[in-house]
C-alpha cells in the first residue's frame, strides 16, 4: 500500500483504492472481496514494530472497521486467525496479499467449526491427570480442590484458546453479498479488457474508476451516503448497472466491424460521460453546504434518472435493476 492509501496491483501494475472490489483496470479481485466458506487463514507473529504498522495499515485498507491497535498488539504474539469463515480463492487472495509484505500465512480448518468435545482435547487434560492423582494421594479438602481442578481444567484451557484464536477480522467484516455481486463482473471485466483497443480500454477503465469512487463514498457514514440509500440504494446499484453495460459494451466493440462498431464506441463514450458527472455531482456535493434531505433526495432521483436514461439507449432490451421507492432516497 502506497503513502495516500492506494494499491498497487499485482497483476498490471495498475493503481486501486481501498474498497474497490476490483483492479479498475485488469479486474483482478480485491484481496478484500471475501466469499463466505470453511476455511480460515493463519497468519504468523509479526515480531517487527515496522513491519507490524505496514500490515495493520494494509489490513485497514481492506478491512476498515477492523481496531487496529488491537490487532497491531494481538500480532506479537504466536500464530493468530487473521479470518475465518472464508473460501479457498478468498484465502489465496489475502495469502498473495501477505505475501508481498513477506508475511506467511495458511489456510487451516475453521476453529469455530470445532465440536466442543474436540475443543476439550487439549493440554489441560495432562493437568486433570496430575490434579486427579495427587487428589488420590492427599484426600481429604485438598483431594476436593484438585478433582474441581481436574474437571474444569480442560474447559478452561478450551476457552482460554478459542479466545487466542478469535479472528483479528471480526465475522461482520466479511460482506458476502458484496462477493456476490462482483465476482462475475470482474471475470467479464477481466475477459473484456484483455481485448480491447487502447482508447476503448482506457474509456471502460474510467467507467470503472469513476463507479467504484463514488461506490466507495456511499459506504461513508456522511448523512449524504445515508440519504442516498449507502450501498443499498438506488444510486449504487444503478452504478453497478452502468458498470456492466459498460462491460457488455466492451464485448459488442469486440465482436464488432466498421459503422457497427464505431456506434458502440460512441455509446460508451456517453455512459463515461454520464457516470463522470454523476462523480462530479457527488463531489460538490460534499464540499457544498448540506442540503435539506428533501432537496438531496431529489437530485438523486434525478441523478438516477439521467443513469437509467442512457442505460435505455444503450442497452434497451435489457433488464434493468428496478427502482426502489422514494423512501429509500428521501
Amino acid at each position: 500500500m502506497n503513502a495516500d492509501g492506494s494499491i498497487i496491483c499485482s497483476t498490471c501494475q495498475g493503481t486501486m483504492w481501498p474498497g474497490d472490489p476490483f483492479c479498475p483496470h485488469c479486474g483482478k479481485l480485491s484481496p478484500g472481496l471475501v466469499s463466505p466458506g470453511d476455511l480460515a487463514l493463519e497468519i504468523q507473529d509479526v515480531p517487527s514494530e515496522r513491519l507490524r504498522e505496514q500490515v495493520v495499515q494494509a489490513l485497514k485498507g481492506l478491512f476498515p472497521a477492523i481496531d487496529a491497535a488491537a490487532v497491531s498488539q494481538r500480532l506479537k504474539w504466536g500464530p493468530r486467525i487473521l479470518v475465518e469463515g472464508i473460501d479457498e480463492a478468498s484465502a489465496e487472495r489475502l495469502r498473495e496479499a501477505l505475501a508481498s509484505l513477506k508475511v506467511p500465512a495458511r489456510s487451516i480448518n475453521s476453529p469455530r467449526d470445532l465440536p466442543w468435545l474436540k475443543r476439550l482435547l487439549n493440554p489441560g487434560l495432562g493437568i486433570s491427570a496430575v490434579s486427579v492423582l495427587f487428589a488420590g494421594l492427599l484426600g481429604g479438602l485438598a483431594a476436593l480442590v484438585l478433582v474441581l481442578l481436574a474437571a474444569a481444567a480442560p474447559a478452561a484451557w478450551a476457552v482460554m484458546l478459542s479466545h487466542s484464536r478469535e479472528a483479528l477480522i471480526p465475522i461482520g467484516e466479511i460482506r458476502p453479498h458484496d462477493a456476490e455481486r462482483w465476482i462475475g463482473v470482474a471475470r467479464d471485466f477481466s475477459s473484456v479488457m484483455g481485448q480491447l483497443a487502447r482508447e476503448d480500454a482506457e474509456k471502460l477503465t474510467a467507467i470503472a474508476a469513476a463507479v467504484f469512487e463514488v461506490q466507495r463514498r456511499l459506504k461513508s457514514d456522511s448523512l449524504l451516503a445515508t440519504v442516498s440509500g449507502e450501498d443499498q440504494g438506488d444510486l449504487y446499484h444503478k452504478l453497478t448497472e452502468a458498470l456492466r453495460v459498460g462491460v457488455d459494451l466492451g464485448r459488442r466493440l469486440n465482436a464488432s466491424r466498421g459503422d457497427e462498431q464505431i456506434a458502440q464506441r460512441i455509446e460508451l463514450e456517453s455512459l463515461s460521460e454520464t457516470v463522470s458527472k454523476t462523480l462530479e455531482w457527488f463531489l460538490i456535493l460534499e464540499t457544498q453546504e448540506l442540503k435539506p434531505a428533501g432537496q438531496l433526495g431529489a437530485e438523486l432521483n434525478q441523478v438516477a434518472e439521467n443513469i437509467e436514461r442512457i442505460l435505455r439507449d444503450v442497452r434497451p432490451n435489457s433488464a434493468h435493476v428496478p427502482r426502489r421507492s422514494d423512501k429509500t432516497l428521501a
